[in-house]
């Protein structure tokens, strides 16, 4: 008789046993903040007692008389197994679980419905996927920008003392200089040694075109005294012939 009472209090819309029970389930602090877990009891696949509320986005009402998805319904009264998985209820997803209610002959003539909306944890993990995607992106961007200033410091020294072989290569006169470099720093040295070798070979050359001029001027000179001489040997001869 007590459950025949108490079956007639949850069909006619009291709403005092689900709010128990959800108060007893989902105490505080089980879900995130705001958010509210919710109990059903169904006759066949009617909510006949429950506090689903009529519109999730507003959370105002409850969703009596409303039906259970057909998912559930196959699975929990046509087959009689329970439900834990995701779920469509009413209208928006839920992390649910269905049990059925069976008569005393162990025929399934109703559900037991507990679960808490889906979207919140979704909502947590977008956040947190979005968190951790710009602090990656924000990381990636930070190395990007350091490794290219890492990379142009060392690839300008390197262009321009690329750009001063060619040109001692074309013969023009030309000085790696001061690259902005830390004075100990490899290609800072590399600069170094490579103009004094350039100061080196242009001295060796400016020495080389004066010994080619003295060396020229000698030359001439010889060449000189070898013309009057075959002068004076010519007019020897002459004069030995005339003689």
């Amino acid at each position: 008789l007590l459950g025949i009472l108490e079956g007639g209090a949850l069909i006619n819309r009291d709403g005092e046993l689900v709010d128990r029970l959800r108060d007893q389930v989902f105490v505080p602090g089980t879900l995130p903040e705001g958010e509210s877990g919710a109990v059903t009891f169904f006759l066949g696949d009617l909510r006949v007692s429950t506090n689903v509320p009529a519109d999730s986005a507003r959370g105002g009402g409850r969703a009596l008389a409303t039906q259970v998805s057909a998912p559930v319904r196959r699975q929990v009264l046509e087959q009689g197994v329970s439900w834990v998985d995701r779920a469509w209820v009413h209208d928006a997803w839920a992390v649910s679980g269905y049990e059925p209610l069976r008569d005393l002959h162990g025929h399934a003539i109703g559900m037991l419905y507990v679960g808490f909306p889906e979207w919140p944890f979704v909502r947590t993990y977008l956040v947190n996927l979005l968190e951790l995607g710009s602090g990656v992106a924000l990381l990636l961007l930070i190395s990007g920008l350091l490794v290219y200033r890492g990379a142009r410091d060392l690839f300008s020294p390197i262009e321009q003392i690329h750009r001063v072989v060619r040109a001692t290569r074309r013969q023009q006169e030309a000085r790696i200089g001061p690259l902005g470099l830390d004075p100990a720093h490899e290609l800072a040295q590399l600069g170094r040694q490579f103009d004094a070798m350039l100061d080196l070979l242009a001295e060796r050359n400016r020495e080389i075109a004066g010994a080619a001029g003295a060396l020229g001027g000698k030359v001439a000179a010889r060449t000189l005294s070898l013309h009057q001489k075959t002068a004076e040997l010519e007019e020897h001869i002459r004069m030995l012939t005339e003689a």
